[in-house]
């Protein structure tokens, strides 16, 4: 079967430059720096490949493997090797066997198992297979960095548990709704990561939206003139209602349920950019039953745990990701 990435890989724009992919591992341009030392474009390939792809260079071989190197999936992998050359260092006794990464990507992939099951399409071995192979392939090293840094970690209690089902009961079960000035840190055809300089300067544009909001600046007319957002434009920037998982950017539905009507948040970093946040209205479920909900504030405290715990190995570590 021929994987995914590469099918997406062949159809990307015939403006794509043509450079062969064995060129583009082999450039010794950096893509990142930590503990005062470049990590290249090689190295990462090279983990990804020895680990989770075998036969990485072969599959994505030819005139859009430079295309590949330059995509959000490639920007994730950086992010995930970096991560894990800090676990290394502060940690190198706790790892993740292969068998366990197959077993999380298999629970990974459930999800997907469910939709083609709803929509009456195949769902045998065979489809299975193909599913937890690309996940594996594509996904391998974040699941490993993902379980190495939670066992790094102490286990939760179930006083853990409760703790932080009772400090944000309120978000199960409900809905948001907010508006957002958006500003682009990747291109919006290729979803390539722009330059680190653009990317700066998307930064400063944000910020400064934000102050020009909080000194009380129309909302929905700034979204009109300064944000990148097409498709809010004419909505003054409006997102509409939505839940905690599945419409918009994780990082952006966690901060909006973090906020109150009127509040004004961010800039918030996503995948595709900044986002400055207004949040215009909540609709609150009933207070959920905490065994109902129990597995998804596991995940929630969990991914925090995780998030917290590797911003302070990269201050330690001097990372840089351009």
């Amino acid at each position: 079967m021929v994987p995914v990435l590469l099918l997406l890989l062949q159809s990307a724009p015939a403006s794509s430059p043509a450079a062969d992919f064995s060129l583009a591992r082999e450039t010794p341009r950096p893509v990142a720096r930590v503990f005062d030392r470049d990590v290249t474009v090689g190295e990462v390939l090279d983990r990804v490949e020895r680990r989770w792809w075998p036969g990485l260079a072969a599959d994505l071989a030819g005139p859009y493997g430079w295309f590949h190197i330059h995509s959000p999936l490639f920007d994730r992998w950086v992010s995930d090797h970096v991560d894990l050359l800090l676990l290394e260092k502060e940690a190198p006794q706790v790892l993740a066997s292969d068998e366990e990464v197959t077993a999380e990507a298999r629970r990974r992939i459930q999800p997907e198992m469910e939709k083609l099951r709803r929509e009456g399409r195949r769902t045998d071995p065979e489809i299975e297979a193909a599913l937890l192979d690309r996940r594996r392939k594509q996904d391998g090293i974040s699941i490993e960095r993902d379980l190495r840094l939670e066992k790094s970690l102490a286990p939760l209690t179930a006083d853990a548990l409760r703790g932080h089902f009772y400090r944000s009961a309120l978000n199960y079960g409900g809905r948001v709704r907010a508006a957002h000035l958006f500003f682009q840190t990747t291109d919006p055809k290729t979803l390539a990561r722009l330059p680190l300089a653009r990317r700066e300067e998307a930064k400063r544009r944000a910020e400064e939206a934000k102050r020009r909001a909080d000194a009380g600046e129309d909302f929905a007319e700034l979204a009109r003139t300064l944000s990148e957002d097409p498709a809010t434009l004419e909505r003054g920037g409006d997102l509409g209602f939505f839940p905690r998982t599945g419409r918009v950017p994780e990082e952006v539905a966690r901060a909006a349920f973090a906020g109150h009507p009127g509040e004004i948040l961010g800039p918030v970093e996503s995948e595709r950019g900044y986002h400055v946040l207004r949040i215009l209205d909540r609709r609150t479920a009933r207070h959920p039953d905490f065994n109902s909900v129990r597995g998804e504030v596991g995940e929630d405290l969990r991914r925090e745990r995780r998030r917290e715990r590797i911003l302070d190995l990269r201050r330690a570590g001097g990372v840089l990701i351009y």
